[in-house]
């Protein structure tokens, strides 16, 4: 019966994908519980994507018909990964069938299935059941290397667990070698290597929260620092979705070792002197964008790194924070509405320094903020300083109702409502805004100027400094 039902999967495989033709890849699906009331999301990264650079992800929605869903995916000539995110049913309460970060690769046609053995059949199918296994075996070991976390003298064998399930995941990727091509088995591997390292600085990092002693005898074996050095001078790296993140990573294990503070020239250095290629430039350009919010480490460094930098996408990333973020930049003109519908420009405010917060309904750290820029407010006191709080709300209902309880934003601020397309806002593009809260100050000149440390750690005297000097000038 089971050899049936693979059989047909195959078949109805191979018809979408000739329907589809030579130009596309399909992934397609059936889950008994979908219903025709469901759809299904498929989020898509380009190579050049990195942690919060959205522009370099695209989304599709397919609706379910019959419980089943297809999507048709361009092909790129590069790998691509994927996240394949399910609604939730009945069946699927105590297990969850969403997928994170799947590798596709031209001419792939996958089919994924509550019908089918592990999930998956169709062409090239086998490395997303691989990456399925991957997933249970770290699931299995990150469980047990948590039992050890805020215990100083089970650090170092908690990471000797984390090493256990690296040797445990390449040992499989290394049984199915002959069935993958060489680019898909590289890519597993460095993926494999990349959850490990990302694993051990989550563990590091919450010992280190939980008790400051706790990494005093922390020692790693290495294992992946050999690996990941391995796999270096592999121009496959580049299309790794996470590589570029486990080399942040071993040099933020390497800062904690050495009980050394995580600066962002010394990562800069580091990158330089140990990886090429564009691999060394996707893992500049991802360091620098994570940290954008900390203009003044990160402005002499990005003219630096655009004189080198080769790759058109990551010299377009790079430019764009220049550009947007960095002191002196000039701020990018908006128009948006405000509570009575009146468009306010940002040039309409020229002349005043701008203190100005993203936020949305719901947001915790934004409701934590927001008492606290009420107080800057106060102690500033100042008519030339204007507190300009941008909701990127889905609905004016819901924007104009978080107003008036003020949980969010204060009702003095100049408010605005960019509606509905949350970070594919034109206003937050522009501001490079892929979190909230964000904070951005405009001096009166319509210049951006330095971003303030978070004011719930300093109370807020970073901002009125910035704020104040911009006063000044």
């Amino acid at each position: 019966m089971m050899k049936q039902l693979l059989l047909v999967a195959l078949l109805i495989v191979g018809g979408l994908s000739a329907a589809a033709g030579k130009d596309s890849i399909t992934i397609s699906g059936y889950f008994r519980y979908l219903t025709d009331r469901d759809s299904v999301t498929l989020r898509v990264y380009d190579y050049y994507h990195t942690s919060y650079n959205l522009n370099a992800e695209k989304i599709y929605q397919a609706k379910v018909k019959g419980n089943s869903f297809i999507f048709h995916i361009p092909q790129k000539g590069v790998p691509q990964y994927v996240d394949l995110i399910l609604p939730n049913g009945t069946e699927d309460s105590t297990r969850n069938l969403t997928l994170y970060s799947y590798l596709l690769t031209d001419g792939d046609s996958i089919h994924y299935s509550d019908r089918i053995k592990d999930h998956f059949a169709g062409k090239r199918a086998e490395k997303w059941r691989i990456r399925n296994q991957l997933e249970k075996i770290y699931i299995f070991y990150a469980s047990k290397a948590s039992q050890f976390e805020g215990h100083s003298i089970k650090s170092t064998f908690s990471a000797s667990i984390m090493d256990t399930l690296l040797l445990r995941q390449l040992a499989l990727i290394e049984l199915y070698k002959n069935t993958l091509s060489r680019q898909t088995y590289d890519l597993l591997k460095a993926d494999a290597v990349a959850s490990t390292i990302a694993a051990k600085l989550t563990s590091l990092s919450y010992m280190n929260a939980y008790n400051k002693n706790a990494v005093e005898d922390f020692h790693d074996s290495g294992i992946t620092d050999s690996l990941l050095s391995s796999l270096s001078r592999n121009k496959e790296m580049l299309y790794s979705h996470d590589y570029y993140s486990a080399i942040l990573g071993s040099f933020k294990i390497l800062c904690f070792s050495k009980k050394q503070t995580f600066e962002i020239q010394n990562c800069y250095n580091y990158i330089r002197e140990n990886f090429s290629f564009q691999v060394a430039e996707k893992a500049i350009t991802g360091l620098l964008y994570d940290n954008r919010n900390r203009s003044s480490d990160i402005s002499e460094i990005i003219p630096e790194a655009l004189s080198w930098t080769k790759d058109e996408n990551f010299k377009r990333i790079l430019s764009n924070l220049q550009q947007t973020r960095l002191k002196g930049a000039s701020a990018k003109n908006f128009e948006l509405p405000d509570p009575k519908g009146k468009i306010v420009k940002l040039s309409d405010l020229r002349g005043k320094v701008l203190v100005m917060d993203f936020w949305y309904t719901g947001c915790g750290g934004c409701a934590g903020l927001a008492p606290k820029l009420v107080k800057i407010k106060k102690q500033l006191s100042n008519k030339d300083v204007i507190f300009v709080s941008i909701s990127a709300d889905k609905s004016k209902e819901i924007w104009l109702k978080s107003i008036k309880q003020g949980i969010y934003t204060d009702k003095s601020n100049t408010n605005l409502l960019a509606e509905g397309l949350r970070y594919n806002h034109p206003v937050l593009k522009d501001y490079s805004v892929t979190g909230f809260p964000t904070l951005i100050l405009i001096d009166k000149q319509g210049k951006i100027m330095n971003n303030p440390v978070d004011p719930g750690k300093d109370e807020g005297k970073s901002l009125i400094s910035i704020v104040k000097q911009g006063l000044a000038e």
